[in-house]
C-alpha cells in the first residue's frame, strides 16, 4: 500500500520533462513490470546542477525517480552514486516492499548516465611533418559528429590547417599576450646584468649604455626581472596570437594561430587548454589536433588527453619518428594506438615490428587514395571506411 508521500509525489511531480541542454542521458527498464525510465542530466564540473526525467510506469517508479532526482540534485557525482533505496524509501515516508524494485531503475540510470557522461578527449599527433595526423583528426571529428557533439581543437598553432581542411570559415575569438619586460631607464645604473642572463638573446647590454631590447626574442622568462639589483624592470606584454572558432558539419571548431616570428608557441596552446576545459563538458568527444614533432606545444596539448593516436607512415623516417612519440606517451602515462597512413606506399612492416615492440596496436590502415587527395586538395571531409573502422574500434 502506497504510503501519502508516494501518492502526494505521484499526483504532483516536480522532475517530470525533457531537459534540452542535458550533457548525461541514459535509460532503464523492468522487464518483469515494463517500467522503462529515461533519466537527463546537467552536469557542471563533476556537479549536478538538474535532472529531469521521461517514464512509462505505474506510481510506484514515478515517485521514487521524482524524489531520487530531488536528492541527488546540487550533489556531486560521487555524492550522488551513494543515494539508496534506504534513502529514497526515507524520503516517501516508507515504500512497500513489493515495489522496492521501482527505486531501483533511477540508481541503474544514473551508472549508466555516468559511463555515458564523461567527455572523452583524443589526441591525434605525428613525430614528422606531413604524415596526416590533420587528416586523420578531421576525419575522426566528422566521422563521430554524425551522431555526437564533437569539439575539433587545432593546436598545431605555428600552422593550423584543420579549418582549410572542413572549410571552415573561421571568426577570431580573443587575442592572446605573453609577458615581455619593460624599464625605468630613469634608474637604470647600466649594469648589463640583465643581459647576461638573457638566454634567448632579446636583451643587448653595452657597457655605460641602456640596454637594448628585442621583444620579438623575448620568451617572458622573467630572468632579468628577478636578476636586476634596481628593480626597475618591470611588466608589459605583446600579442603573439589569435584563437579562433568555427561550426561546420555538427563540428565545433576551436584553432589556434601563433603570430608570424613568435618563439613560444606553447602559450596560444596553453590558452587553447584553458577554453577546452571550460567548454569540454559540453561534447561528447574533443579531438586534440597537435603539432608535429615533440617539442613543448605538443606535449601541452597532449597534457588534456587521456588516450592518443600516433599517426606515421610506413617509411623509415615514419618509423624513426613514431619510435620517439612513443616513448613520449609513455613517459606521459598516456595510453595509445597507432594510425599507419599511406598504409599501401612503402614498407608496413617497419611499422608492424615497431608496433610490437612496444605492444601497441595498429587501430587504422588507411591507403593512399585519389578519391582521399582530391577531398584533402579541395576542402571536403574525408570518409572511407577505415575511419569507420577506427571509430568502432575505439569503441566511440
Amino acid at each position: 500500500m502506497f504510503t501519502e508521500k508516494m501518492l502526494k509525489r505521484f499526483r504532483d511531480t516536480k522532475n517530470i520533462g525533457d531537459l534540452k541542454d542535458a550533457n548525461a542521458r541514459s535509460n532503464a527498464y523492468n522487464s518483469e513490470c515494463n517500467d522503462y525510465i529515461e533519466l537527463n542530466l546537467k552536469i557542471i564540473k563533476e556537479k549536478i546542477v538538474n535532472a529531469k526525467f521521461m517514464v512509462h510506469g505505474c506510481p510506484g517508479v514515478i515517485s521514487t525517480t521524482d524524489v531520487f532526482i530531488d536528492l541527488i540534485k546540487g550533489k556531486s557525482i560521487k555524492e550522488a552514486l551513494t543515494v539508496t533505496i534506504d534513502d529514497i524509501s526515507k524520503a516517501l515516508g516508507g515504500l512497500p516492499l513489493d515495489h522496492w524494485h521501482c527505486a531501483n531503475l533511477p540508481m541503474e540510470a544514473l551508472k549508466r548516465a555516468m559511463k555515458n557522461y564523461k567527455t572523452v578527449l583524443i589526441g591525434v599527433s605525428g613525430g614528422k611533418g606531413g604524415t596526416g595526423k590533420s587528416t586523420v583528426a578531421t576525419a575522426l571529428a566528422y566521422g563521430l559528429a554524425k551522431n555526437k557533439k564533437v569539439l575539433l581543437v587545432d593546436a598545431d598553432v605555428g600552422c593550423p590547417n584543420d579549418h582549410l581542411l572542413l572549410g571552415i570559415e573561421r571568426k577570431l575569438l580573443k587575442i592572446v599576450d605573453q609577458r615581455i619586460p619593460a624599464w625605468d631607464l630613469s634608474g637604470c645604473k647600466q649594469c648589463g646584468l640583465c643581459g647576461a642572463v638573457c638566454k634567448e638573446n632579446a636583451i643587448i647590454s653595452i657597457k655605460k649604455k641602456d640596454p637594448m631590447f628585442f621583444s620579438s626574442q623575448c620568451n617572458g622568462c622573467g630572468a632579468c626581472v628577478l636578476k636586476c639589483p634596481e628593480q626597475i624592470i618591470s611588466w608589459d606584454k605583446k600579442e603573439i596570437g589569435e584563437i579562433y572558432i568555427g561550426s561546420k558539419y555538427n563540428i565545433d571548431l576551436l584553432s589556434g594561430e601563433l603570430k608570424s616570428g613568435e618563439p613560444i608557441a606553447e602559450i596560444v596552446v596553453s590558452s587553447l587548454n584553458e577554453i577546452v576545459e571550460e567548454k569540454k563538458d559540453q561534447y561528447d568527444y574533443v579531438i586534440i589536433d597537435t603539432a608535429a614533432g615533440l617539442h613543448c606545444d605538443v606535449i601541452a596539448a597532449l597534457k588534456k588527453c587521456e588516450f592518443a593516436l600516433a599517426v606515421t607512415e610506413p617509411t623509415p623516417l615514419g618509423e624513426h619518428d613514431l619510435k620517439l612519440l612513443i616513448q613520449l606517451f609513455e613517459k606521459m602515462k598516456l595510453d595509445a594506438g597507432i594510425v599507419l597512413n599511406k598504409a599501401d606506399v612503402g614498407n608496413g612492416q617497419l611499422i608492424e615490428n615497431l608496433a610490437k615492440k612496444y605492444n601497441l596496436n595498429i587501430l587504422a590502415e588507411i591507403p593512399y587514395t585519389k578519391d582521399i587527395v582530391k577531398k584533402y586538395s579541395n576542402g571536403k571531409p574525408i570518409e572511407h571506411q577505415s575511419i569507420t573502422n577506427l571509430i568502432k574500434r575505439l569503441a566511440l
